[in-house]
């Protein structure tokens, strides 16, 4: 068939161009009978359309100077005559129709699409149409499926052949849908565009670009070559291209539609929102999204392995990241994103809002990290003018990434669950003894899912060790916080329940047993006392945490959907995965029944509590600082005061720095968990190439206080570790900063920051007769005098226990 690739693949045939035999349309067709039907309705067709009136009627010159409006006398009806209306010149006058009974009417002035009234869908849905065709068209498909739309059309239209596709049989509603998409069935791109070349109606008149549809080049040429600010001045008196809720706006309406339908909701209220619309979420793996559009390349891609997708788009730089070691994106967005952030030079002066809320302050544009030239503070006017900037870019980023945080609920199964005998539903409710929960919190929205975490380090994860013990990890669903606090509030959340659990643990009778370890007293002390004791009254009583009937009254933490839980994959290695019993939970003894018993529990128990959190808030916390150096550098030295004097007088080194908080250690090392936990420091010592050198140990008056003097060095050494260096060169290995923490020092000592990154301050002074601290307070003091900390002995190699 003409424009069709042939069974044996051979290269497209160019097809017969039929053109409109009525001038001056320039319609094209490659099917005949598209042709024929098109030109009987075609609006140039004379025979529909005559020019003149009937040669018996007389107009007066006077009206032949009259503005013509919509109405024709010759193409609706017959001019009145002499003989039937008097005055030829009374009732001849152009925008005026006789009624039946000779009155006349006087058509209106004929008025723009935009200030006619619309139709809505007959079915109430929200969207409106110019036409009232259009809206009943609409309301037929309304509120069906995709797959409901396709059954739809295919049964109405699927034997019409001006709606069915020549070339793969799809059925459309619309013809010219039908007619647009051929051109692109069995034609490539190029092949399209070598047709339309001498089209210019396929070209944008602006910037040359090819569209294939005529409709797509309209719309590109309306916001072509225009500014934002143009756009918006335009389009200002148009509500239809404005959010009624916010200021968005787009030339699109469609788009507007779109975005209103989700204005200030959160991707959690989207979700259940869509939770029974599959066209909304993918089948395979849970994925979630409210584009259609965006969810059917989700589908294409979810149903190959990232294996498959790396052959597929082998070809296709706008998968691969060359700068990273060819780093594989399966979607183009996230490698759009990710040069974004991390290859792409960013000026500060014309930095966009959106730019600043996704690129990292600390790490974009990764070439230039150790090039840029210091700031020099005595060009005032350009020095404030970049930390005033690159400020506002970090809070915007901090504020961004600190405004959404999630409370989520995961629970490990027993080994008598089996997927073949059972569903997760029906164990949970038959089977709750054999449920072991677990409460946590997670950042930034990253889907329905528990923190990566768990997955990065399963050992040390109470979830990822029930799944190398072979238990199935089941995920409940999670809570949404948001706005500047959102992190305190989703700590808060997660403390009561961590603590509801390790106490309902100690009494007998509790259906639901609790794996969480870590009690959390600090964030705890954050909840009010009437919170604490709601807490203990429900874990004394017995009253559940978390609960499967999701429109009750009780007051359980969190209500979820037993229909909804999902496997959590791990993705561990069968061969690391040995069946073994979840551990023995701690002797329990028999809960009080009486109002009485119940009350005199609950007392003693927050009297405990109460002065458990106060010790725990007198517990004193560091901030420290380990310098971390290769031994190549220092050949023969082993003694950490002999290599700080030795770097005096070394010149163009890079060494790298870890800063950190934590308890007080009693043996004044590092904060413990590097022993047993996962630990940065640890990977960088694996090989036996380099040495850890605790510089110094400052005591804080609290943990928020520890995170915001963590936050100022993280910061400070990010900034002017991108900074050319004469001496010695600092690179922070942790830079995942607590940005929570970072908003909430105050404004003079956020600049502080900034100022001392821009000049290239370094963290650490090596200076014989250093300056004073240009930060100090308590024990903090920055920059870190190293002379000063060899003198007083604190400087120690750390050591580790498998190191």
């Amino acid at each position: 068939m003409s424009g069709c690739l042939s069974k044996g693949g051979k290269e497209p045939v160019e097809p017969p161009i039929l053109n409109c035999k009525w001038t001056p349309c320039k319609r094209k067709f490659t099917l005949k009978f598209l042709l024929e039907k098109h030109e009987k309705l075609c609006p140039h067709n004379t025979l529909l359309h005559p020019t003149h009136l009937s040669p018996s009627v007389t107009i007066p010159a006077s009206e032949c100077l009259t503005t013509p409006t919509s109405c024709t006398f010759a193409a609706l009806t017959p001019p009145p005559t002499p003989d039937s209306t008097g005055s030829s010149s009374e009732n001849i006058t152009t925008g005026r129709k006789r009624k039946s009974d000779g009155s006349r009417v006087v058509f209106s002035t004929p008025t723009s699409n935009s200030s006619k009234t619309r139709v809505n869908c007959p079915k109430q849905c929200g969207k409106t149409f110019s036409t009232k065709a259009g809206a009943t068209r609409h309301g037929k498909l309304c509120g069906l499926t995709e797959e409901e739309k396709k059954k739809a059309i295919k049964l109405r239209f699927g034997n019409d052949p001006t709606h069915v596709c020549c070339n793969c049989g799809e059925v459309f509603e619309q013809t010219n849908e039908k007619t647009a998409h051929e051109d692109r069935c069995a034609l490539t791109e190029d092949d399209v565009k070598e047709k339309y070349k001498d089209d210019p109606g396929h070209f944008c008149s602006n910037c040359a670009q090819f569209f294939i549809r005529t409709s797509n080049r309209k719309q590109h040429e309306r916001s072509c070559g225009v500014t934002k600010e143009e756009l918006t001045e335009g389009f200002k008196g148009n509500r239809r291209h404005w959010c009624s809720k916010c200021d968005y706006f787009s030339v699109n309406i469609s788009d507007v539609m779109k975005h209103e339908a989700i204005c200030n909701k959160t991707k959690e209220e989207l979700m259940i929102e869509y939770k029974d619309d599959p066209t909304h979420w993918c089948s395979k793996c849970d994925y979630f999204s409210v584009d259609v559009s965006n969810m059917s390349r989700h589908k294409d891609a979810c149903k190959k392995t990232k294996e498959e997708l790396m052959i597929k788009y082998k070809d296709d730089p706008n998968h691969w990241c060359e700068q990273c070691g060819h780093l594989f994106f399966c979607r183009v967005y996230h490698q759009e994103r990710h040069k974004l952030g991390y290859h792409t030079h960013i000026d500060v002066r014309t930095i966009t809002l959106q730019e600043m809320k996704v690129v990292h302050p600390l790490t974009h544009n990764k070439s230039v990290i150790g090039e840029e030239d210091p700031l020099d503070p005595l060009d005032k006017e350009n020095f404030d003018f970049i930390v005033k900037k690159k400020l506002e870019w970090a809070d915007t980023f901090a504020h961004n990434k600190a405004d959404t945080n999630f409370v989520y609920r995961a629970a490990c199964l027993s080994h008598s669950f089996s997927s073949s005998s059972t569903t997760y539903y029906d164990f949970v409710l038959d089977h709750p003894e054999e449920v072991g929960a677990y409460s946590g919190v997670k950042g930034k929205f990253k889907g329905l899912d528990i923190n990566e975490w768990h997955k990065q380090f399963s050992e040390n994860s109470k979830l990822g060790q029930g799944a190398l013990r072979g238990q199935q990890v089941v995920f409940f669903g999670q809570t949404c916080f948001k706005g500047p606090d959102s992190a305190t509030e989703a700590r808060k959340q997660e403390a009561l329940e961590i603590n509801y659990g390790f106490y309902a643990n100690k009494y007998k009778g509790e259906k639901m047993y609790h794996i969480n370890a870590e009690r959390e007293l600090t964030s705890l002390s954050y909840n009010s006392d009437a919170a604490i004791m709601k807490m203990l009254n429900m874990a004394v009583r017995g009253e559940p945490s978390l609960c499967h009937i999701t429109e009750c009254e009780c007051p359980a933490y969190f209500h979820f959907e037993l229909d909804k839980m999902k496997k959590v994959d791990f993705r561990i290695d069968k061969n690391r995965v040995k069946k073994e019993s979840p551990p023995r939970l701690p002797p329990q003894k028999t809960r009080p029944t009486t109002e009485e018993n119940i009350k005199r529990e609950v007392d003693r128990l927050f009297l405990t509590l109460k002065e458990e959190i106060r010790l725990n808030l007198e517990t004193k916390f560091n901030v420290y600082s380990v310098l971390i150096v290769n031994k190549a550098d220092f050949p023969g030295m082993s003694d950490p005061r002999d290599i700080l004097v030795a770097l005096t007088t070394r010149k163009g080194l890079v060494m790298c720095c870890y800063n950190g908080k934590g308890l007080e250690a009693a043996d004044g090392n590092i904060h413990a968990h590097h022993q047993y936990g996962e630990s940065t420091i640890i990977n960088e010592l694996g090989k036996g190439d380099k040495i850890a050198i605790k510089i110094t140990r400052m005591r804080c008056f609290s943990q928020r206080d520890a995170e915001e003097k963590e936050a100022f060095l993280q910061y400070t050494t990010g900034v002017s570790s991108r900074k050319k260096s004469h001496g010695i060169r600092i690179v922070p290995i942790n830079i995942k900063m607590e940005w929570t923490a970072w908003l909430r020092l105050s404004d003079p000592v956020r600049k502080l920051a900034q100022e001392c990154g821009e000049i290239g301050t370094s963290l650490y002074s090596f200076a014989d007769h250093p300056d004073a601290p240009l930060y100090q307070e308590g024990e903090f003091a920055y920059p870190i005098d190293v002379a000063r900390q060899v003198e007083k002995g604190e400087v120690a190699i750390v050591k580790f226990v498998d190191c």
